[in-house]
């Protein structure tokens, strides 16, 4: 597409591609369909689950003689896609990162002896001393959204909120306090936050963000496959 890249030549064709008086064929706006199908894959997979459907639902009620998926093996196979889709996306929208301190019983600056350098500093913290952090978390998928904070490692800290539910274009702080207490010397916290698709959102299920992420993640399959099965029971009797 080169709407998105520069002109292409035979020479730069590493690949089979069709050509028309030597040059490849372009088809326009290719590129253009595909990166926003790519940005909203879930609306991209409702609609061609519903295609696929009807176009089942058609074949039916036209009696065209052709080999046909059963009921129950469509469903099942959109019940794996939609699964392993939503799960995809939580698992790709979650992130981390690190913050790092050092607890000292006198003030200065907190420089080398960090391992992450792309780590939140902190600096030096005084014993009983309290810094905060403030990050925000945004849902980007335009779609509901249950977001987890949890923190590893060895300090003493508070996260405030812990548990979000966003929906589309909305933002939220997310507050973190540390506490200059413990060991001498650096502490390193890991952030994670984790994104799940939560079209019924009920906050955290089960205790846990990985149990709460394949949750989500079958009752949001099932919530599609709804209005899918009856599209293609609706075909069947047609």
């Amino acid at each position: 597409d080169q709407i998105y890249m520069p002109p292409v030549t035979p020479s730069e064709i590493y690949a089979k591609a069709v050509l028309i008086d030597g040059k490849p064929l372009v088809i326009p706006y290719l590129g253009q369909i595909l990166l926003s199908a790519r940005g909203n894959i879930i609306t991209t997979i409702v609609i061609f689950a519903i295609l696929i459907a009807v176009l089942v639902g058609i074949d039916e009620r036209k009696k065209i003689r052709r080999v046909a998926l059963p009921r129950r093996a469509l469903l099942l196979f959109f019940t794996i896609v939609l699964f392993s889709i939503f799960i995809i996306i939580s698992s790709t929208s979650t992130y981390s990162f690190f913050v790092v301190y050092s607890v000292s019983h006198q003030e200065g600056i907190l420089a080398g002896g960090v391992n992450e350098v792309s780590a939140i500093n902190l600096q030096v913290l005084l014993y009983n001393q309290s810094k905060s952090y403030t990050f925000s978390v945004t849902d980007k998928l335009m779609l509901p959204e249950v977001v987890i904070i949890t923190v590893e490692g060895n300090g003493t800290y508070t996260v405030n909120p812990k548990i979000i539910t966003l929906y589309p274009g909305k933002s939220e702080l997310v507050n973190l306090t540390v506490v200059g207490k413990g060991y001498e010397g650096l502490h390193q916290l890991l952030i994670k936050v984790y994104v799940i698709v939560a079209l019924i959102p009920l906050g955290e299920l089960l205790g846990s963000p990985l149990y709460t992420l394949f949750l989500y993640s079958a009752l949001d399959t099932l919530c599609l496959l709804f209005p899918i099965s009856v599209i293609i029971a609706r075909g069947e009797e047609w």
